[in-house]
């Protein structure tokens, strides 16, 4: 996932444009930073050209998901006191309410 802020001198506030997504199956490949910045900036600067020259900061992550688009939660087999808490289609809808109950769950407490 690449997900870019942008800040403009000229701008009294901060734009933050996240989630543009680079999809790779290997999570060891290398990004090419310039690359997807250049992407980017013609992206943007097609629909708001205003936009294409602001600075950038680009921050780049590893997100997990699943096979068939459900999250994976649960005991991960096989290892003592590891757990998953993945793969969420739409995590800030869906984790915050569940953290709670998945944290007592872990521990052995009442969900």
């Amino acid at each position: 996932m690449v997900g870019a802020g942008f800040t403009g001198a000229a701008l009294a506030y901060e734009l933050r444009i996240g989630q543009i997504s680079l999809t790779l199956t290997d999570p060891a490949a290398k990004v090419d930073a310039v690359e997807s910045e250049k992407w980017l900036r013609n992206s943007i600067g097609r629909i708001l050209p205003c936009l294409s020259s602001v600075p950038i900061q680009e921050r780049h992550c590893l997100v997990a998901f699943s096979k068939d688009s459900l999250p994976l939660v649960g005991d991960v087999p096989k290892q003592d006191n590891i757990y998953i808490f993945s793969g969420f289609s739409n995590p800030l809808v869906y984790i915050p309410p569940l953290t709670a109950g998945f944290a007592n769950w872990a521990l052995g407490q009442e969900e």
